[in-house]
């Protein structure tokens, strides 16, 4: 699963040399004057330089496994064994970080830290009390557990995988606690700075306009996309933070599908390699105003609808475009994207 993610200035005063003028006085008897000083040299200051943006700290650099091992989640979901599958990288921009491990059959569980200050309060209240579902995740079920402490939001969360969704694991309780204990030792996440070059979020409804979302799936498109799927809360509080936007939608052109997605990650260009390397197959290519581009097509199966991407980069921020179906040429469809950020 993927993930991916939400300055002080400083002056220095410039300095005044003063020369003051020696005057000698003489008596009845003219006497040589004496030499004036030399003026004093005034020195030459460096321009003081404007502190660098605030990087973004991820909660444990970004390391899942120093958050808990694979056995530690194997006995808090009360499961044989677990094992690691990915961080999603998209998080760290907001300091965060989405470890994803797997289980039983067809079962994932979910780590999630961010800085507390970046989860929207409507977030954090909805997550405040355990709870579990068990018609979510496509009647798989789903639980969750939650801890707040001064400097980091914690989430614990499954679904799958033949747990039962009546309610959390009581391991759930000791696993947020070892978390938030070696997260007081490893330093608390941070977020990074945004500065002027990274890009706005958008609206969807208005920017499938301008960037003619028509032209690829046709005029009579929806927005979102035509499965349910499961949208983990780290991308909710990626877009609430303000570092991540994603736009969906979706016809049926001629009786066949026709999807497409934009993603943007506003200040991820430092996630790059991270995130390139969670690609298979990708593939250098040509963007028209990207840094960097690379592009894939995914294998027939066992994808529902098979597409292609392209992740590009403006040095600054990152932005992913998704088609899938009918709809195709994604590098294209991303120069438009890109133009309009």
């Amino acid at each position: 699963m993927l993930s991916p993610m939400q300055l002080p200035g400083g002056r220095a005063a410039a300095a005044v040399v003063i020369a003051l003028a020696v005057v000698v006085l003489g008596g009845c008897a003219s006497a040589p004057s004496a030499p004036a000083p030399a003026p004093s040299a005034t020195p030459t200051l460096s321009p003081t330089k404007e502190p660098l943006p605030r990087a973004a700290a991820p909660a444990f650099a970004g390391d899942c496994s120093a958050a808990l091992s694979d056995a530690e989640l194997a006995v808090a979901l009360g499961t044989p064994s677990a094992r690691f599958s990915s961080d999603w990288s998209a998080a760290h921009t907001a300091g965060g970080i989405l470890c994803t491990w797997r289980f039983g059959d067809w079962g994932t569980a979910h780590l999630t830290i961010y800085p507390v200050e970046i989860v929207a309060q409507e977030i954090a209240a909805a997550y405040a009390l355990p709870s579990c579902d068990p018609e979510a995740a496509d009647g798989m079920g789903t639980c969750s557990s939650s801890l707040t402490t001064d400097s980091s939001w914690i989430l614990i969360d499954f679904f799958g995988g033949g747990l039962s969704a009546a309610s959390p694991p009581p391991g759930f309780d000791d696993a947020l606690a070892t978390v938030a204990a070696r997260l007081e030792s490893a330093g608390a996440p941070v977020a990074a700075e945004r500065t002027a070059e990274w890009w706005s979020m958008v609206d969807c409804a208005s920017f499938a306009e301008e960037i003619d979302v028509a032209s690829r799936l046709g005029d009579d498109f929806d927005a979102g996309y035509p499965t349910d799927g499961v949208r983990h809360v780290s991308s909710a509080v990626a877009e609430a933070a303000g570092v991540m936007r994603t736009c969906e939608w979706y016809a049926y052109p001629g009786g066949g599908s026709a999807n497409a997605s934009v993603t943007i990650y506003a200040g991820a260009a430092p996630l790059w390699g991270s995130l390139v390397a969670g690609l298979d197959g990708a593939q250098p290519a040509q963007v028209v105003g990207a840094t960097d581009a690379v592009a894939w097509v995914d294998p027939t199966e066992p994808n529902l609808f098979p597409g292609e991407g392209v992740l590009v980069s403006d040095g600054t921020n990152i932005l992913a475009v998704r088609l899938e179906g009918s709809a195709t040429d994604a590098p294209g469809f991303a120069v438009g994207v890109l133009a309009a950020l």
